[in-house]
């Protein structure tokens, strides 16, 4: 029996349950099999482009594609899956329109491809067929419609551990426990195929009955099992590659007191230039307890181009539950936006959410909100986050330094100051928790997402209010506060978390801009003078050249928060009732923090229970 003979054997079977196929008789369905062609597919390989006229409709027999759109801009987005026994390209048949997306495999995917002509003949002996077709096609065009495209799913996990197999089952034994809360969970490994199917099948050559029989044990598990950790061996060559394909993520476990320095394994097999998965790949660094900050973070990401990397404490229990909630698309994210002084009531809500149990699984700020964000990040308690605020902020004192407003109104000495020390001369990527924070760069006028670098120049330039602060210079591009154009960034962390729930915290205040003068093309500022010191005459109600500034500043965040609430990527919106506040009163600390803990605790209660956290 050949390869295509033995991936399309239960094509019938398959087709009886497709949303296509179903009404169609078992002896039509026998002569669609006998007209299919077999498409074998590597990860990364493309089985339709973007613009493409098709003649043929594939369904998926075994693996996962994804459907990627471009823009007119040329920017990419992922709008859904297609896995086993979903179809492709019947809607193109019948229109014979150009393609809506290009179709990329995930993993190694074969598929049956049925000419187009074959779809017609059903059509017209089975109507029924044409119905089912419509469905779909509608259902489709709602989530264009609506603008929600399908999310993405890991459910393959192939774990490589750099601390050796024992240590890496011990590893996936205690992620299994945690993926449970979200599904049904299997490990396998070497060991675990030879007692089920036998020794020759670890090892099996990929193209060889026993390799196909392997593969097909293991789709009938992930039809069995939400989750799979796969257990891989460099040692077992043949089954690290199998499981490799087989894999939606890569997760790499290493000892970070081990040396970073990555083997000749890990480039051959995960980090080569042209390897399929992509960004899909993880790094855990293991911890045995949790001291002080991690230092030195950055040497294990210099070679291993990863999406994300998390530092697990092995005895810390919620360190594992926080991976298994990233894992599994259940993760939390926070978004602290910009402020000021305002920014403080971050605090208090942070304060609620530890007070409730309300995890945290990673962490977005934007200006004040990036320098708390970062302080929560490193997983400092709300008490503490409040004593070194106190310190280092000094009543406002530790920020306001005025100069001769050439540049900007302070000179922003004493705020470099105070953010190197409360970073401890860390990097973004030596922190706990996932942190992200936003500038906007000068020089090309485009919004930036920080998430590795020195901690300190990050958070200085998210809080450098133009005018207020000077800029900061970060490569050769000079940077100002993020808040410019996105002062509540949710949109840019749901990029990064693609799944999960998003708690925003919004401290800014939007007030209208109303003033009452005539307007006039021309205006006196010692006309304007005259009239605010002359007694008994009313003041000429215009505004100032600092009301003007402000607003200019407020305008691009307004209408990117208006945004925010027309694209429903924020699942809970808070706004502490911190309008009285101004920008600098950090003496007023306490009391700011105090209406952001009872604001939240409020807040928070409710949506714990109506999400069942």
């Amino acid at each position: 029996m050949s390869v295509d003979d033995f991936v399309i054997q239960d094509m019938v079977n398959l087709l009886k349950t497709n949303h296509i196929f179903k009404d169609v008789p078992q002896e039509a369905l026998e002569v669609i099999q006998k007209k299919a062609r077999v498409v074998h597919l590597e990860a990364g390989e493309i089985l339709v482009r973007q613009g493409d006229i098709l003649n043929s409709l594939y369904i998926v027999l075994q693996g996962r594609l994804k459907y990627v759109r471009k823009d007119d801009e040329g920017q990419e987005k992922v709008l859904a899956e297609a896995r086993r026994n979903q179809t492709i390209g019947e809607s193109a048949i019948l229109t014979g329109e150009p393609y809506f997306a290009s179709v990329y495999a995930i993993r190694e995917t074969y598929l049956a491809e049925i000419p187009g002509y074959v779809l017609f003949r059903m059509i017209k002996r089975y109507p029924k067929t044409m119905i089912s077709i419509s469905r779909a096609m509608a259902n489709r065009l709602r989530r264009a419609i609506e603008e929600t495209p399908q999310t993405t799913h890991v459910s393959t996990i192939g774990l490589v551990s750099l601390m050796g197999m024992e240590k890496g089952l011990d590893f996936a034994k205690k992620l299994e426990e945690c993926l449970k809360a979200f599904g049904k969970v299997e490990v396998i490994g070497p060991k675990h195929i030879e007692r089920v199917l036998g020794k020759d099948y670890v090892q099996a050559p990929r193209n060889s009955m026993e390799g196909l029989t392997l593969v097909k044990w293991l789709n009938m598990q992930e039809r069995v099992f939400d989750f799979i950790i796969f257990l891989l061996d460099f040692e077992e060559e043949e089954w690290t590659r199998r499981a490799l394909r087989q894999s939606d993520l890569i997760l790499t476990l290493a000892n970070f007191e081990d040396s970073p320095e990555i083997s000749k394994e890990e480039a051959e097999y995960l980090y080569h230039q042209n390897h399929p998965l992509g960004s899909h790949r993880h790094l855990v660094l293991l911890h045995p307890e949790r001291k002080e900050w991690p230092k030195g973070t950055e040497k294990w990401l210099e070679n291993r181009n990863v999406e994300f990397h998390h530092h697990i404490c092995w005895n810390c229990e919620e360190d594992f539950e926080r991976l298994a909630r990233i894992l599994s698309g259940n993760s939390i994210g926070l978004v602290m936006g910009g402020g000021g002084a305002r920014g403080l009531a971050h605090i208090g809500v942070a304060k609620a959410l530890k007070e409730l149990g309300i995890p945290v699984d990673m962490v977005f700020g934007c200006s004040m909100g990036a320098i708390l964000g970062a302080q929560f990040a490193a997983l400092w308690s709300p008490e503490k986050m409040i004593e070194v605020t106190k310190t280092y902020m000094k009543g406002g004192k530790g920020v306001l330094d005025y100069t001769l407003p050439i540049v900007s109104f302070l000179s922003g000495q004493r705020l470099s100051k105070t953010v190197k020390q409360l970073s401890d001369d860390r990097r973004i990527e030596d922190l706990w928790l996932p942190f992200f924070c936003n500038t906007v760069n000068l020089n090309t006028g485009e919004h930036e997402v920080h998430r590795r670098g020195e901690l300190w120049l990050a958070l200085r330039a998210s809080s450098s209010l133009p005018a207020l602060f000077p800029p900061v210079k970060i490569g050769d591009a000079w940077h100002i506060d993020g808040g410019i154009i996105s002062n509540l960034p949710a949109d840019s962390l749901k990029e990064i978390q693609k799944q999960g729930k998003i708690i925003a915290i919004d401290v800014s205040v939007y007030r209208e801009f109303h003033f009452t003068a005539q307007s006039s093309p021309a205006i006196s500022g010692w006309y304007l003078l005259l009239r605010k010191i002359t007694p008994f005459v009313p003041t000429h109600d215009m505004p100032s050249i600092i009301d003007i500034i402000n607003r200019s500043i407020e305008l691009p965040s307004l209408h990117h928060r208006q945004k925010l609430f027309a694209s429903n990527v924020m699942d809970l919106y808070l706004r502490p009732p911190i309008e009285k506040y101004t920008i600098l009163e950090f003496e007023k600390m306490d009391e700011i923090v105090e209406v952001g803990y009872k604001y939240g605790l409020e807040e928070l209660a409710k949506w714990k229970e109506k999400e069942g956290i």
